[in-house]
C-alpha cells in the first residue's frame, strides 16, 4: 500500500516566505532532544519557526502527543489570534534549531507585509492535518485505534520510523494501555496486515 507522506501537502513556499519575513525579528535558540518549550516567553504569546529538526506538539493534561512537526515550518501561529500557552506545549524530538517570535510582533509584521493569505495557507494545511488524525482516532475499539496510528506512522519520514518503535509512537498519541497495543499489535501480524523488525515499522 502507498502512503502519501505527511510532508507531501505542506505549503513549502507559504512557509519560507513567513520565515524569511519573520526571521530577521526572532532569536534563535538550539535544543536537544526532549527539552520541553513552552508557547510564551516571560508571560507573552509566541511563534516558533522551526528551522532545523523535529518536535512534537503535545497536550498540557496529559502529554499527549497532537501532531509531530518536521522543519521548516511555523508553529504557535494561533497565538496570533489566540493564546494557546496553557493548552499545549513542544517537546524537541531531535536536535532542533528554533527561532522565537513575540506574537505580537509577528502579527504587526505579517499586517505590515500583507502576509496574511501566506499565514492562512499554512494554518489550513494544518488543520487538514488535525482532521485527518480525528477521522483516523473515530474508531470502535483498540485494534481498529491501533492499526490507524499503525497506518498514521507509516506516513510520517523513513528516519522518523527508523527511531520510534511502534508502541512508543501509539503510547505517545493515544490512551492506550501498553498490553492492549502490544495484543493489537501482534494480531495484525499475525495476520499479515504488518511488518515490523525488532519494534520498528517496516510496511503496512
Amino acid at each position: 500500500m502507498e502512503h502519501l507522506p505527511v510532508t507531501a501537502l505542506k505549503p513549502v513556499e507559504q512557509v519560507q516566505i513567513i520565515s524569511n519575513a519573520l526571521l530577521p525579528f526572532c532569536k534563535k535558540h538550539w535544543f536537544e532532544s526532549n527539552k520541553k518549550i513552552k508557547f510564551s516567553y516571560r508571560n507573552a504569546p509566541v511563534c516558533y519557526l522551526l528551522l532545523e529538526g523535529t518536535v512534537t506538539i503535545r497536550r498540557g493534561k496529559d502529554s499527549l502527543v497532537v501532531s509531530n512537526a518536521y522543519a521548516p515550518t511555523v508553529l504557535g501561529l494561533t497565538n496570533l489570534l489566540t493564546p494557546v500557552d496553557k493548552d499545549y506545549y513542544l517537546r524537541v524530538e531531535s536536535r532542533a534549531t528554533i527561532a522565537v517570535i513575540v506574537a505580537n510582533s509577528a502579527r504587526r509584521i505579517i499586517s505590515e507585509m500583507q502576509l496574511w493569505e501566506n499565514v492562512s495557507a499554512l494554518m489550513s494545511y494544518m488543520i487538514c492535518r488535525q482532521a485527518s488524525h480525528s477521522s483516523r482516532m473515530i474508531v470502535k475499539n483498540n485494534y481498529e485505534m491501533v492499526y490507524a496510528n499503525v497506518l498514521k506512522l507509516m506516513r510520517e519520514p523513513q528516519e522518523f520510523r527508523e527511531g520510534t518503535t511502534v508502541a512508543k509512537y501509539i503510547q505517545d498519541r493515544t490512551l492506550l494501555s501498553r498490553s492492549g497495543i502490544m495484543r493489537a499489535l501482534a494480531e495484525l501480524k499475525n495476520k499479515k496486515i504488518i511488518v515490523m523488525n525488532d519494534g520498528y515499522l517496516i510496511s503496512a
